[in-house]
């Protein structure tokens, strides 16, 4: 996801769903995922992403799944992750930012995994390759910051939440901890109640977990994410894969053209040309290379393998 990780910056702070889901689209056409159907797991931001792609290319999903994910949370619950901007002089003063309980939202947080604190801050940290405002640095130190933008913050609207999810016409599941204080028990019934276009709707309550359900329970919030994509095992199988083009599903537009003529000029077979034709092309590139024939070793030094009609470049090319 743009401006996490080693992926690129918006330098001009483009970071809505839209925008996000736009980047997954990019990744389908690139890989040719596009040839069956996709199925999405989102985790927090994640999840409204899913959902705005799961809207805007219906054909596309299969699945999605919404990990602690809730349009009834805070409105900056996603919008950025709140050790973005910090700096720090080794590893440890990162595992404690995580640890500490300033940005300890629910009653569970004393009771985090500093296992799992290590292995993020081990997987997320970077060695800051700008200077930091306002920090002066002693000689030989080192900056350690997460790799993610600074600047990065996603505004997403609630009413535009809501309405993804009831016009969500692929399975549909939502996946949160009990204690969890982003996701509530009401409000998942509620969320799976509204997604009642959906081919099938559920929630699944991750026992004594708080809102990390990854390190709190991650073997069950595993198995309850499978039994969740299990669901859409028959809509993920295509027969016809052949049919299923970038163009077809909408990802990517159809070449306009504006005439009849024109069309048929860019997308009709080309003929295979004769060899009376290749040699009249032949001579003409001579011409045009003021080399009046094969004989001129001196200017036909530097010619391309076309113009000194080598066997061996028509034979690869036939």
């Amino acid at each position: 996801m743009r401006g996490h990780g080693d992926s690129s910056r918006s330098s001009e702070g483009r970071y809505a769903p839209s925008d996000l889901a736009a980047d997954i689209e990019s990744f389908i056409v690139e890989l040719d995922l596009y040839v069956r159907p996709v199925a999405f797991v989102g985790f927090g931001l994640g999840g409204i992403v899913a959902l705005e792609l799961a809207k805007k290319n219906p054909r596309l999903v299969a699945s999605t799944v919404l990990v602690e994910c809730s349009p009834l949370a805070p409105a900056d619950a996603y919008s950025f992750f709140p050790l973005q901007a910090g700096a720090y002089f080794d590893i440890l003063d990162a595992v404690c930012a995580l640890m500490s309980p300033s940005i300890a939202d629910d009653k569970h947080s004393e009771h985090r995994n500093p296992r799992y604190a290590c292995v993020r801050a081990i997987q997320t940290l970077t060695r800051a390759s700008r200077r930091v405002k306002g920090l002066t640095l002693p000689s030989g130190s080192e900056i350690w910051m997460f790799r993610v933008d600074p600047e990065f913050h996603c505004a997403w609207d609630a009413d535009d939440v809501w309405e993804s999810i009831e016009q969500v016409n692929c399975h549909f599941a939502i996946v949160h901890g009990e204690h969890s204080c982003r996701v509530r028990a009401s409000d998942s019934k509620m969320i799976v109640k509204a997604a009642a276009q959906a081919k099938s709707s559920r929630a699944y309550v991750v026992a004594a977990a708080s809102r990390r359900v990854v390190e709190d329970a991650p073997s069950d919030t595993l198995d309850m994410i499978t039994y969740a994509l299990m669901r859409a095992d028959d809509d993920m199988s295509v027969m016809n894969k052949q049919a299923r083009t970038p163009e077809a599903l909408g990802i990517r537009p159809l070449p306009q053209y504006a005439t009849l003529e024109d069309a048929i000029k860019a997308l009709a077979p080309r003929p295979i040309p004769t060899e009376a034709q290749i040699e009249d092309a032949l001579a003409r590139a001579r011409l045009d290379d003021e080399c009046a024939s094969d004989e001129d070793e001196g200017k036909f030094a530097n010619r391309t393998k076309l113009i000194q009609n080598d066997p061996e470049y028509f034979g690869f090319v036939g």
